[in-house]
């Protein structure tokens, strides 16, 4: 494996598959005491917008400028990093293989709009969502709403 604080710039890592699962971040999810609160003050404070909310959860998703963050009721901060994959089963396969703790495997959610690939696995302390939408078209995930 490349030592990434030896290698210089630039240089060829030559152990890196050719095949690459992650298409790049999804959304941070929050576990925050009253979500809708927060999200009156992120989007004063951060200039995000609220773009879709569940109602039978209480979560919120706000965005701008490429950040993307899902606030959900609780206290534990940051709860998990998502990240868009192109493949959710080829991506969670590829991650286990390598050494990422399986938390949740592959399973399909849909609604009117389509189907999701979702699957979550561990690396560290850190936990991360898969998030597969390529046969999907709503808001964010099935049960989530669009806010006008």
């Amino acid at each position: 494996m490349t030592d990434i604080f030896t290698a210089p710039l630039g240089a060829p890592d030559l152990d890196r598959d050719l095949f690459e699962p992650f298409a790049g971040p999804d959304a941070m999810i929050l576990a925050v005491p009253d979500p809708a609160a927060c999200a009156r003050y992120y989007r004063g404070a951060l200039a995000l917008r609220c773009t879709a909310h569940h109602p039978g959860l209480g979560a919120y998703l706000m965005e701008g400028g490429g950040l993307r963050c899902l606030l959900t009721p609780g206290t534990g901060g940051l709860v998990d990093l998502s990240l868009r994959v192109d493949d959710g089963y080829a991506a969670y396969d590829y991650a286990v293989d390598r050494g990422a703790r399986s938390i949740t495997e592959p399973y399909e959610l849909g609604d009117r709009y389509g189907t999701v690939v979702l699957a979550t696995v561990g690396v560290g302390s850190t936990r991360h969502t898969l998030v597969d939408r390529s046969c999907y078209s709503g808001p964010y995930l099935p049960g989530y709403r669009s806010v006008p």
